[in-house]
């Protein structure tokens, strides 16, 4: 299957600036890609409505600029799925972190998009993002979408 790793920033960034199939090292999308690879031009803004298909309810979506809105109401409805299925979990298993991280996901739309925010350096989950977006931001922040990779899984 496919999918996709998005740069978010807070400014908008110049094309020379887009992460591209070589902005990461093996070992840093390893653990959830066989590869990495551009997004073809024509292919770009059907990844960009894809973003925003994903990430509904918590972006308000103006071609590349991002408007963060209020997530309390996503959150909680997010933390009440999250409750209905955390005893589906078994916290003693090795595999627990990888079914929270899952579950997490799950929690919405089941995106398996990768987010490398804010130069980050690494693609990181659609969850954590989520999370990060909603502990560091407020509503009415805006970031702009840069470069987008294809990623095989």
């Amino acid at each position: 299957m496919h999918s996709r790793i998005y740069q978010i920033e807070k400014n908008e960034i110049d094309k020379e600036d887009y992460i591209n199939e070589t902005s990461y090292e093996h070992s840093q999308y390893c653990d959830f890609a066989d590869y990495i690879s551009d997004v073809d031009e024509e292919d770009y803004e059907d990844a960009v409505e894809w973003f925003k298909d994903s990430f509904s309810g918590i972006f308000k979506c103006e071609g590349r600029k991002l408007t963060l809105l209020d997530l309390t109401d996503f959150v909680e409805k997010w933390k009440g799925s999250i409750k209905q299925y955390a005893n589906t979990i078994d916290m003693r298993s090795g595999m627990a972190m990888h079914d929270l991280n899952s579950l997490v996901n799950e929690t919405h739309h089941r995106i398996t998009h990768r987010i490398d925010f804010m130069g980050n350096g690494y693609p990181d989950s659609a969850g954590s993002f989520i999370l990060e977006l909603f502990h560091y931001n407020k509503p009415g922040d805006v970031f702009y979408i840069g470069g987008i990779l294809d990623y095989h899984f």
